[in-house]
């Protein structure tokens, strides 16, 4: 949208702002830590004022992400399986349970082989009358997840 397009004679002024108006430091560590968080900080603020209402949540979200891949706290294969999911996946059988879709199971075993989730697949087949008051749930995110 060429709405979004910023000049960089606007990123240069934010920057330059930033640099006068972060908090000073001597330790060197600390005045970069000021000046990042100050100018990031500065640019989310006029961003959020010059996009449209309904962006406003994307761009926040994208711009954590990025904050947290900087810090090394995003595991990019988990990320990359978050945006696109997984591919056919060569695994256990599909439960034989009517709300376990194949399309479900497809993303299960994708998901468990994932490091972070993994055996998930087989704690679900072996707990499905635990796992499915969670998939019938209106709210799964404020739901605790089975033990």
């Amino acid at each position: 949208d060429p709405m979004y397009q910023y000049s960089l004679t606007w990123f240069k002024n934010l920057f330059v702002q930033g640099i006068i108006n972060a908090p000073k430091s001597e330790a060197l560590d600390e005045r970069i830590v000021s000046l990042n968080d100050f100018i990031t900080y500065s640019l989310y603020c006029n961003i959020c004022r010059s996009i449209f209402e309904r962006h406003k949540l994307m761009y926040s979200f994208l711009l954590s992400i990025k904050i947290l891949m900087g810090d090394g706290k995003i595991d990019l294969q988990n990320w990359r399986f978050l945006l696109s999911g997984g591919a056919l996946p060569f695994g256990m059988k599909k439960p034989d349970e009517a709300w376990v879709t194949q399309s479900i199971w497809i993303e299960v075993i994708n998901l468990a082989a994932l490091p972070t989730f993994a055996g998930i697949d087989q704690h679900i087949s072996d707990n499905l009358d635990k796992w499915k008051p969670l998939n019938d749930s209106q709210t799964p995110e404020l739901d605790p997840l089975p033990q």
